[in-house]
């Protein structure tokens, strides 16, 4: 409990200190829900203007939020990332079609484990300096319903798996390593779909395939670039 508040205070304390000394970087249109489910995923939008390169480089770029519910039983930090916002379409041929939608912003993404009212914070640090938001709020809910399980966890004192609200989890899985390099997400998507029909709930993916998910590289030809330069796969 002590060790919560004092990071609760330190964090209060340095953005408050910012605030008043830091220009740069700045944020701006920054969009959220106002109300959520427990265990929904809670998403921050926001436009940054910083100084940097490669917004990929946290050596150039470091985003945090900074999330609490008021009860000093919940203070968390999570690492911000830059998004860019795509559609998926599949053709005739089962090829895949992205599309930008959007221009590309910064984000949070969180999920709140206990309902109440919460608040957070955005602190960015670019090659100039630090800033820090001001403070936002919402409200965490518990739907009767409850549309959202929890995390998946090993039941306390039982050889199984459990969400967190309590319920059984069985996993029914297969491998599903990779697809075509042009068609890898018109493939999962149909794959998936078929699987989850007849039951199944979990997947293995090959997640480092250059001509599937791999985030760095060329997709088409197995290229190495340098770690954390993800431009060639956008």
């Amino acid at each position: 409990m002590y060790s919560i508040f004092k990071s609760l205070a330190i964090s209060s304390l340095l953005c408050s200190s910012l605030l008043s000394v830091q220009a740069n970087p700045t944020i701006n249109n920054i969009t959220y829900p106002s109300v959520i489910e427990i265990y929904e995923k809670f998403e921050v939008n926001f436009d940054l203007i910083a100084n940097y390169s490669s917004p990929y480089d946290y050596r150039e770029i470091e985003v945090t939020g900074t999330f609490d519910n008021g009860q000093y039983d919940v203070f968390e930090q999570i690492d911000g990332f830059f998004y860019r916002p795509f559609s998926f379409t599949c053709n005739s041929s089962g090829i895949q079609v992205i599309n930008s939608v959007e221009s590309a912003t910064f984000a949070l993404r969180y999920t709140p484990r206990k309902t109440g009212n919460y608040s957070f914070s955005i602190t960015a640090k670019d090659l100039d300096g630090t800033t820090c938001s001001s403070s936002y709020t919402f409200t965490v809910y518990a739907e009767t319903g409850k549309r959202y399980p929890g995390f998946i966890n090993l039941h306390p004192g039982e050889d199984h798996f459990s969400r967190e609200d309590g319920s059984r989890y069985m996993p029914i899985a297969a491998n599903m390593a990779f697809a075509h390099a042009d068609k890898t997400v018109c493939e999962y998507d149909t794959w998936i779909t078929q699987f989850q029909s007849n039951g199944g709930n979990s997947v293995r993916i090959w997640a480092n395939a250059y001509w599937g998910f791999r985030l760095e590289g060329n997709q088409i030809m197995a290229i190495s670039l340098a770690p954390g330069n993800y431009n060639s796969n956008q």
